[in-house]
């Protein structure tokens, strides 16, 4: 919509101060002449964006503007702050800046509405190593330079990876980064939390779309993907929910039937297993003969 755009427009301008046209273009998705239409548009909303030529020119806001002379209602202001604060509390790069100079903007008062810790259980430095972290993907994704890291995979295997980094992904409670493996020779996506000894090296590379993934891969390591006919135990329902959409849900009696294609890996037995006896695979059968399988081995285990 138009609307979305405008605003993606100021929130951009907001960011960076100065922009052009054609960055615009590309950072939207749209021609260079959707984008002087979206100027001409936010101009004639008595909103002052400025376009000036030459060498030093580009796109600007008048300083000090204030975004709230802009038609959006006090729940539109409040939705655009919480996905902000969203954001910042996945630990999103510059968010936090960006936050305060638009609640400043929109006269909030600066009060904290959400508040998520995401530091996993055993240790106490996660948010600032995410920082490092991420600072080092964003200059190497912006400056177009390879980057070197251990990586640890779906079968637990380790190894050395180059890559040239494209964009960052928020996926279903994680972070991921998109870019072409020289290993491999082919785009991946890496989950960041597999990520180790990450490097950013002076080696620079030139951006292609031909390098770029056609879709979401995941770690790329998943093999066949199977239509699954799972049936839970009511009991565990609130864990469902933290799963799967209620589209797929279907109560009968007392049971759950989940009906989704998944792909086989190691993550979709451990999350099975983790229902213990609150669990059953109807389809396919191979699936609940790994399962079985992997249960008696654990039950040899615990008599060892």
């Amino acid at each position: 919509m138009p609307e979305g755009r405008h605003f993606r427009i100021l929130f951009y301008l907001l960011k960076n101060d100065k922009t052009t046209a054609p960055e615009l273009a590309k950072e939207l998705d749209v021609s260079v002449r959707t984008i002087y239409r979206d100027i001409d548009t936010l101009s004639a909303s008595s909103i002052p964006v400025y376009m000036q030529g030459g060498r030093n020119g580009g796109i600007y806001l008048s300083e000090g503007y204030q975004l709230d002379k802009v038609s959006l209602s006090d729940t539109e202001k409040a939705e655009i702050l919480m996905a902000l604060q969203r954001l910042g509390a996945v630990q999103y790069p510059d968010v936090d800046t960006i936050l305060l100079k638009l609640g400043a903007l929109f006269n909030d008062k600066g009060r904290d509405w959400i508040e998520v810790d995401l530091t996993r259980w055993g240790t106490s430095d996660t948010i600032e190593r995410n920082k490092v972290l991420f600072s080092a993907l964003r200059k190497a994704i912006t400056s177009q330079r390879r980057i070197k890291f251990d990586y640890y995979n779906a079968k637990s295997e380790v190894s050395t990876r180059t890559v040239e980094p494209t964009k960052l992904i928020y996926r279903d409670r994680a972070w991921y980064l998109a870019g072409y493996c020289l290993e491999r020779n082919e785009p991946r996506v890496f989950r960041l939390s597999r990520m180790k000894h990450t490097e950013l090296t002076d080696e620079l590379f030139e951006h292609s779309t031909d390098k770029e993934a056609p879709l979401f891969p995941l770690d790329g390591n998943y093999g066949t993907w199977f239509d699954m006919k799972l049936e839970f135990d009511a009991s565990v329902m609130y864990r469902l929910y933290d799963s799967f959409e209620e589209d797929v849900m279907k109560r009968v009696g007392d049971k759950i039937q989940v009906e989704i294609e998944l792909p086989e890996s190691e993550w979709l037995y451990g999350f099975l297993l983790s229902f213990g006896e609150y669990v059953k695979v109807i389809e396919p059968v191979s699936v609940r003969e790994t399962l079985r399988k992997r249960l008696l081995n654990a039950l040899l285990q615990t008599d060892n």
